[in-house]
């Protein structure tokens, strides 16, 4: 798969022009919703880790991808503009589902994204009722995606609802990864702003120590009923 750094570049530069109007310093920059909380995830980060996933032949260009929590619509973008995934974002706030239109209409207009593949839902993703007016049940999703916050709710759905196969992207700065009901961690990455990802230890000790200044995407799969 050959990237497209110029598209890449202008999603990039467009979403740290929108953190520099709207937020503090990253420590601050976490702001309580009603089910959780609102924290934009870092382009180059997702990015990198997507790309590294796809190499590694864990998840697949077109791949239908779900952003649990989709906040501003930057993972989904992201998503569909670089590796041509159909991409829906479920979030449950009025004020960032609005945010994350006016951010798809921004690259729709750019011919960066297509404007039938990218969806944003104002619901809630734990519920079916998010799926009923759009061409996607929550089956065809072979990617889901979450930043941080509620990720029990998401992986608990995938082991009652999704396919055998179905990917569940645990992005987070935690200390280690969670254990979730029929779920298997199959993969733990660890990323930097330089762009590097490494393969680390499932039981990594030395993450515990590092906190919040490394990224991690631990990778799960559904593989039984």
């Amino acid at each position: 798969m050959r990237v497209d750094h110029a598209t890449y570049k202008k999603i990039k530069t467009y979403f740290k022009r929108q953190d520099l109007l709207s937020w503090k310093p990253f420590s601050n920059r976490s702001i309580g919703t009603s089910i959780g909380c609102f924290l934009p995830c870092d382009t180059d980060i997702v990015f990198y880790l997507l790309d590294y996933l796809i190499h590694k032949n864990i998840i697949s260009e077109g791949n239908v991808f779900c952003d649990n929590g989709s906040g501003d619509g930057r993972a989904m973008i992201l998503a569909n503009a670089m590796f041509k995934m159909p991409s829906i974002g479920i979030e449950g706030e009025d004020k960032y589902y609005y945010k994350s239109r006016t951010h798809i209409r921004h690259f729709i207009a750019k011919k960066l994204i297509d404007d039938e593949e990218v969806i944003p839902i104002l619901g809630d993703f734990r519920s079916d009722e998010s799926y009923q007016e759009i061409k996607y049940e929550f089956k065809d999703v072979k990617v889901h995606f979450n930043y941080q916050t509620n990720a029990r709710f998401i992986a608990e759905k995938i082991f009652l609802q999704g396919n055998l196969g179905t990917v569940f992207l645990h992005h987070n700065f935690l200390e280690k990864p969670l254990n979730f009901r029929g779920l298997d961690l199959t993969l733990v990455l660890e990323a930097t702003k330089k762009g590097q990802i490494i393969e680390i230890e499932k039981d990594d000790k030395k993450r515990k120590k590092k906190g919040h200044t490394s990224y991690y995407m631990d990778v799960y799969t559904k593989n039984k009923y």
